[in-house]
């Protein structure tokens, strides 16, 4: 270690190479000649790549300077030496011994350098790296028209010489198109597909999805692709791909589902799943199938899902299936039939669903609301303690399910135990890094290289960029990896993604959730600010900050569809309102020259808290002052005023026909029983009550 921090990299010491360029200080690598860059391997095998990433990124800063003021042309010179240097460095990155780091830059370099218009480059590049298997059988159209759609043509001849042949030009058109969200402009394409050679679409599944994909937009899809089924059970179509067989029935179903003829696409996809050549193609036709049945008569789901329970591969696929259920029964005041499909759940954790209706089931005993044939002997206080001890048990349950079953039951609160070191199957342990800006080293885990290769870009301040790298690799990466990984997101304070790489390792089968995982899942960042406005506007630190987390993940930049903005998501109009409450009341002037700065952190959470205050002020309620948060306060009070205040707030809230809003106040409520526990010494159970009224 001491020779390689001693060592030079481009005249200057390695340990300063590597500070230089984790700053995004690059102006030692724009000085050096470039024959020289590939000494920054020395440092690591990705260092160069990294460098590269950062340089593309201080370019299109220096051409958005350029664009702002055309006058000025030091941003242009900048913009144009900088992509010069990235694209150097991802050709010097072709050298380095890693394979993730050599596939990385040539996914870099490629469209680089076709856009460039030197398709000798892209050939001797191509050549050099080569797409191996994916080339497929050694068909030179298949690598096209299986691959996602990009500068198709011109990698053709760059690799081959040669042209499309009129249909696969036109096919792979469509694609382009297809991957734009041009739909008119796809089928325009396949036409003249389908005119030239049919065939294509039997010979390439992905063509194939395409197609139906763009003829699920119009009225003549499903006649097509009927009788392509029909030749094709018939014998007349040949050679086409065993996965044409499943497209077929399944987008015809697509189809007959859009133009609402929903006997007539339940059908196509019962024929679907007989061809179905994986479990996940047999999860979509089940759920379409039980989606369909649903929509036209929820009271009928229930026989299906005692056909297709069993057979289910990915249990959350379906969960949205079962919370709608379990929504309808509950309004319904069908607490039998609740309790059917509750019957059908196996004993075994890992469904979510199934903790969501123990709850229910246990509310509704305690409430006398069901009074049916339940198994076992018991008073009904004895009988719903049974309910809520199996929701309090459901580990994939929501934490509002559990801890909400926990205080109902008078069972002992919820905890979590302490992070365990992390074991290793090089027979070494690694010890659980703490929360700070220290990356880990990947050698003590099952897959060095990944973690050498993901590790880096925190190392080298390119963590802006790891998020498309982290979501290839993550399937293939063990839980304590996906852990250190989560460690360094939470050490470059970037929350969001911290927490969605913690939900996606709590979500495997078996995970063992700790007290830290639950931290970094649940981060504390702008403490001081939420913390005094909580205080400010009177409510719950762990509410607010439940709330904050469930909006943005904590990202101050976040903007929604409808023009939300920032760490509570605030709407102007909403924002405007109340900065102009506050301004009488004497306080800070927000919206000085009627421009409110809703990304700054300050700004946003201050007015987020006052406007939650409002709400809970006007609704008289914690809980429904969070729904109207997400759904607005008028049509909370109509919903209210429908349900006659005859269910309490909890039932109230698995009533509401808006499942965002629904699954909104869970997702709130949860976070702020967990802030609760974590962070403030108020159990979970404690917490959730609070909201209840």
């Amino acid at each position: 270690m001491a020779s390689c921090q001693s060592r030079d990299v481009l005249d200057i010491k390695a340990a300063q190479a590597v500070r230089f360029i984790s700053k995004g200080d690059l102006d030692f690598i724009l000085r050096a000649p470039p024959s020289r860059l590939g000494e920054l391997l020395a440092l690591h095998p990705g260092a160069a790549f990294y460098a590269g990433l950062l340089a593309e990124e201080k370019a299109a800063a220096f051409r958005a300077e350029a664009a702002g003021d055309p006058a000025l042309s030091r941003p242009a010179i900048d913009a144009a030496a900088n992509a010069r240097i990235a694209e150097t460095l991802y050709t010097v990155s072709l050298e380095s011994h890693s394979p993730l780091v050599r596939e990385a830059a040539a996914e870099k370099l490629i469209p680089l350098i076709l856009k460039s218009g030197d398709e000798g480059a892209a050939r001797r590049l191509l050549l050099k790296i080569r797409t191996g298997g994916r080339a497929g059988d050694g068909d030179p159209a298949a690598f096209f028209l299986t691959a996602q759609p990009d500068e198709f043509y011109r990698l053709r001849r760059a690799v081959t010489g040669e042209s499309f042949t009129g249909a696969e030009a036109d096919a792979v058109t469509g694609r382009i198109a297809v991957s734009r969200l041009s739909f008119a402009e796809a089928l325009a394409s396949f036409r003249k597909t389908l005119e030239q050679d049919e065939t294509l679409f039997f010979q390439y599944p992905a063509l194939l999805r395409d197609l139906g994909r763009t003829l699920e937009f119009t009225s003549a899809g499903t006649v097509l692709f009927q009788e392509w089924e029909e030749q094709l059970t018939a014998g007349t179509i040949r050679d086409a791909a065993p996965e044409t067989r499943y497209l077929l029935p399944y987008f015809a179903g697509r189809m007959e589902r859009r133009a609402e003829r929903y006997a007539e696409a339940a059908e196509f996809f019962t024929r679907a799943l007989a061809a179905a050549p994986d479990p996940v193609q047999e999860d979509a036709c089940m759920w379409y199938i039980l989606d369909i049945a649903q929509s036209a008569n929820p009271d009928s789901l229930i026989p299906l899902l005692k056909t297709y329970m069993p057979r289910w591969h990915s249990v959350p696929y379906f969960e949205d299936i079962l919370e709608r259920q379990a929504r309808y029964f509950a309004a319904k005041g069908q607490w039998d039939a609740l309790f059917e499909v509750y019957s059908l759940f196996p004993e075994e954790s890992g469904w979510a669903a199934r903790g969501q209706y123990a709850y229910l089931l246990g509310r509704a005993v305690s409430l006398g609301l069901f009074t049916g044939d339940l198994p076992g002997k018991g008073s009904s206080s004895e009988q719903a303690d049974g309910f809520f001890r199996a929701a309090r048990e459901e580990t994939a349950a929501p934490f509002y399910y559990r801890a909400l079953a926990s205080h109902f039951s008078g069972a002992a609160p919820l905890s979590f135990p302490e992070n365990p070191a992390f074991p290793s199957t090089r027979g070494k342990t690694a010890k659980v890094p703490p929360a700070s800006r220290t990356v880990p080293g990947p050698e003590n885990f099952p897959h060095p290289d990944e973690m050498e290769f993901l590790l880096g870009f925190f190392r080298y301040g390119a963590a802006g960029h790891i998020a498309p790298y982290v979501q290839t690799l993550q399937e293939e990466l063990t839980a304590d990896e996906l852990r250190v990984l989560a460690e360094a997101f939470y050490g470059a304070e970037r929350w969001n993604e911290a927490i969605r790489i913690m939900r996606f390792c709590m979500s495997r089968k078996g995970y063992v959730l700790t007290r830290r995982d639950m931290e970094l899942s649940f981060p504390r960042p702008f403490r001081e600010l939420t913390e005094t406005y909580a205080g400010k506007a009177d409510i719950p630190a762990p509410l607010l900050y439940g709330l904050i987390r469930t909006e943005s993940a904590f990202d101050p930049d976040a903007h929604s569809r409808a023009g939300a903005t920032g760490l509570t998501q605030l709407m102007t109009a909403t924002a405007q309102d109340m900065a102009a409450r506050l301004a009488r009341r004497g306080g800070p002037q927000y919206a000085e020259n009627g421009e409110i700065d809703l990304k700054d952190p300050e700004t946003n959470i201050h007015l987020g808290a006052v406007y939650l205050k409002y709400l809970m002020n006007n609704l008289k309620s914690p809980m429904t002052a969070v729904l109207a948060y997400n759904g607005g306060m008028g049509r909370v009070r109509r919903w209210r005023r429908a349900a006659e205040n005859r269910l309490p707030e909890d039932l109230f809230m698995e009533t509401l026909e808006i499942s965002e809003t629904r699954d909104y106040g869970r997702k709130v409520f949860g976070a702020a029983a967990v802030y609760g526990y974590l962070y403030y010494g108020i159990s979970m159970e404690d917490t959730v009550s609070d909201i209840i009224k």
